[in-house]
């Protein structure tokens, strides 16, 4: 994953990766870093400015290609061989980390204790819902029904 990273790192032009748009597709990648974290990888961009649905095509590209579903020689926005497609990860994990422009905001405590919340009925909800599943798949799968 980490060398199909490298291929989108530096000035490319990004027009295969976006949603088309009168914007310059011209953009800069500082840096794409990826941490296994378990069950998942935690991918973060670093770069000025993207264009519209970029970090997601991005994305879907290397979990694609990581996959082999496509060929590596067509990953890349120098590649010569361009993809048939190019989808879009799913926006529901994706999170807006932070925005550096020069200014120190504060963190809002009160939001901070609203989101640590949400948070935590989340886990539950899904570690419900994940018990709750894997009770099932045992009764399928044993063919009982108690």
């Amino acid at each position: 994953m980490e060398e199909i990273a490298s291929r989108f790192i530096g000035v490319h032009d990004f027009s295969g990766y976006a949603r088309k748009d009168k914007r310059n597709p011209m953009r800069k990648i500082d840096a794409i870093e990826i941490t296994d974290s378990g069950m998942f990888y935690s991918i973060d961009f670093r770069a000025e400015s993207f264009l519209w649905n970029m970090v997601r095509r991005i994305v879907w590209m290397m979990n694609e290609g990581s996959r082999g579903r496509i060929p590596l020689d067509a990953i890349g926005p120098l590649s010569a061989k361009k993809p048939v497609r190019v989808g879009l990860s799913p926006p529901e994990y994706l999170v807006l980390m932070d925005i550096d422009c020069g200014i120190d905001f504060p963190v809002d405590r009160r939001a901070s204790m609203g989101i640590t919340r949400a948070l935590d009925r989340r886990i539950r909800n899904s570690g419900m819902s994940l018990a709750f599943d894997q009770g099932l798949l045992r009764l399928v799968s044993t063919g009982t029904n108690r």
